[in-house]
């Protein structure tokens, strides 16, 4: 794919294809749910462990979405805002950077406003000042689109890889 083809994501394209993630992304985590249940209930006298492997389950079934729609380039959503994943190069991320992408992104949007939030109930704050930390937490790497250079979020900008507008396929409509 030439880099002429593409192009930064626009913030509305990026905003709807978020949303729509989540969506299915919901989907996949009832699907992880479901097999996790099993195990569950047969450590339900062991409650940190049966917490710690329905959160690996979770997780594995979040990255076997993900690794499987970004190695053709685009989730479902991604496809609708003609958005794909590449390097900077315009060259498809192997699979290290998708790994990559998929910590990086794991650890900023689930690991450190989790982690905010527990602590901050911990130190007395009500549910909802909590939250909202948690929230500025998981909007940083959102914040790095205008402070880095490219236009990527942080845990793109950590795994060299960036999402693209492919213009060849917005002009074909």
């Amino acid at each position: 794919m030439n880099d002429l083809n593409l192009l930064p994501v626009s913030f509305k394209a990026r905003l709807f294809s978020t949303l729509y993630e989540a969506l299915l992304l919901s989907a996949v985590t009832c699907v992880g749910l479901a097999l996790s249940a099993p195990v569950a209930f047969g450590l339900k006298n062991y409650p940190a462990i049966n917490s710690a492997i329905v959160g690996i389950i979770l997780l594995i079934s979040w990255y076997v979405y993900f690794e499987s729609a970004w190695k053709r380039g685009q989730t479902l959503p991604m496809k609708t805002w003609h958005i794909v994943l590449k390097t900077h190069s315009g060259h498809h991320p192997h699979k290290k950077q998708r790994l990559s992408r998929f910590i990086w992104a794991s650890v900023f949007l689930l690991l450190i406003p989790s982690m905010v939030y527990a602590v901050s109930r911990r130190l007395g704050y009500p549910p909802k000042s909590a939250a909202g930390l948690g929230i500025i937490w998981w909007l940083l790497p959102y914040g790095w689109i205008w402070v880095g250079k490219k236009g990527q979020t942080l845990y793109d900008f950590l795994s060299n890889t960036q999402l693209f507008i492919c213009k060849e396929i917005q002009d074909s409509k």
